[in-house]
């Protein structure tokens, strides 16, 4: 009983720190060739040698990923005394998969970290690149839920001969749609209508799926719903119910609702709504659990 105990003590997971020594990246095959980046791409980087976090860790899998930068020095940011950035990082992260010791990149997330480093935003839409860049990359690694296990491998590769595309992530959005703007039918038609009407991201919530708006709506016009695209009355509708018939909300002490939204051609109407600027919310971040809020908002 006593040998069996230890047996199991010595199979308990133990962490130690590992070493930029220990992590090394092999030059990729290809390093010198022409390589268009395209949306749908991957490419690979091999791993001469893996840091080494001891016999095994306690939490969280291992997270592979590489800095990017456009130069081989991947200076940190610098902040002056009052904490503002003076120097922006000369690298940008991106995450990797991988098997074994090879790390697979998608060239989506490497043409918006080339942009970015390049100083382009979303108002440079359009853009086109007429010459390849070189492109230098280190390895990173960290265990999840270890806090200072993050590791850069010793050695940075190249890719010599990337032709990058504008890759600028924009914040996503969907339409408001209701007795405010008239009830014009949600189609590509009336594209040019909707521009007006539609909830956006945050330009720091890309990708969250969580929209934000604010529209004057007079009293006696709070019905509504919303849509994620331009495709007609039926499809991509969410409101509060899946019946197309809308459902009475009171508001709280505050002028304001919260509750849940479904797909559906069902819509919320405020019939207490006093009129005004109304600040809607609408999360959708969670298809079990879609949430809508509004509020007065200030004039």
């Amino acid at each position: 009983m006593l040998c069996f105990a230890s047996c199991e003590d010595d199979k308990e997971p133990v962490y130690t720190p590992a070493s930029s020594d220990s992590f090394e990246l092999l030059q990729p095959a290809l390093q010198n060739q022409y390589y268009e980046l395209t949306e749908d791409g991957t490419f690979d980087i091999d791993c001469k040698s893996m840091p080494n976090f001891g016999s095994g860790h306690p939490v969280g899998p291992t997270i592979y990923g590489a800095q990017v930068s456009l130069t081989p020095d991947f200076i940190d940011a610098v902040v002056d005394g009052d904490g503002n950035v003076v120097t922006p990082a000369s690298y940008i992260a991106i995450n990797a998969s991988n098997t074994g010791s090879k790390m697979t990149f998608n060239d989506s997330n490497l043409a918006e970290a080339i942009c970015q480093l390049q100083g382009l935003t979303k108002d440079d839409a359009g853009y086109v690149f007429t010459s390849t860049t070189v492109v230098y990359l280190r390895g990173t690694c960290r265990v999840d839920g270890i806090a200072g296990s993050d590791v850069v491998s010793k050695n940075y590769v190249t890719l010599n001969k990337v032709m990058p595309y504008f890759a600028i992530p924009s914040p996503g959005f969907i339409y408001f749609v209701g007795a405010p703007e008239g009830w014009a039918g949600p189609s590509a038609a009336n594209a040019e209508h909707y521009e007006d009407w539609k909830m956006f991201e945050k330009d720091d919530e890309i990708g969250s799926k969580v929209y934000y708006a604010t529209f004057d709506v007079n009293a006696g016009d709070a019905i509504f719903r919303f849509y994620t695209a331009l495709t007609g009355w039926d499809d991509d509708s969410y409101g509060s119910q899946e019946e197309d018939n809308p459902l009475e909300f009171a508001l709280d002490a505050a002028g304001g609702y919260a509750g849940k939204i479904v797909k559906g051609k069902g819509s919320f109407s405020f019939p207490s709504w006093p009129g005004g600027l109304m600040s809607i919310k609408v999360d959708m971040s969670d298809v079990n659990n879609m949430r809508l809020e509004i509020a007065p908002a200030a004039e």
